[in-house]
């Protein structure tokens, strides 16, 4: 993200504050929102010990827009959130807010999406970490299935995306980037 050398930030679901203290300072202004009251309480007493006073915390959920301005910010972030969404018209309903707050040339990065294609390997995997060698392949097989079927966490296909674009007009013109990145294991 420091790449981009985004001024004006809007980071949807700020958490603990993790990316925030890192990007702030670098920025004109940084925006956080988070539905926990706790986290922002927590990340505005760090604040009293740090010199930022272009950050804004408001609590509100994802999908709450309202007095954030149309079209102001270089960077729009949602990291490590998607997966607490309920569905994907809750990821889309977000999507079109965020999309409405980035500036022309801007960027709406969302960071740490689970792979539904690759779900079932990551169950299959952390099964397979806790297993022990008398466990039959059947018995394996119904653990990644129910492991996978109680999953809470929202995952989503890459596919959603490309047709996602033709649903927002304002993305005529964008290019989708992507990462190849190492899964976690941990």
């Amino acid at each position: 993200m420091l790449a981009l050398q985004p001024q004006r930030i809007l980071e949807i679901g700020c958490g603990t504050g993790l990316l925030l203290f890192q990007l702030a300072p670098q920025t004109q202004e940084y925006w956080a929102t988070d539905f926990s009251v706790a986290a922002l309480q927590s990340i505005d007493r760090q604040l009293s010990d740090r010199s930022l006073p272009q950050v804004k915390l408001l609590n509100r959920l994802a999908t709450d827009f309202t007095d954030i301005p149309p079209a102001r910010f270089d960077a729009v972030i949602l990291n490590s959130i998607v997966q607490y969404f309920p569905n994907a018209d809750y990821l889309i309903e977000v999507l079109e807010g965020a999309i409405a707050c980035v500036a022309p040339g801007g960027v709406v990065f969302l960071g740490d999406l689970r792979s539904l294609p690759l779900l079932t390997a990551f169950h299959a995997w952390a099964q397979f970490a806790q297993a022990d060698a008398s466990l039959t392949q059947i018995e394996f097989r119904q653990r990644v299935d129910r492991a996978r079927f109680a999953d809470p966490e929202l995952a989503i296909d890459p596919g959603f995306f490309p047709p996602c674009a033709i649903d927002f007009p304002k993305l005529n013109g964008c290019k989708f980037a992507s990462l190849a990145v190492e899964p976690k294991t941990k």
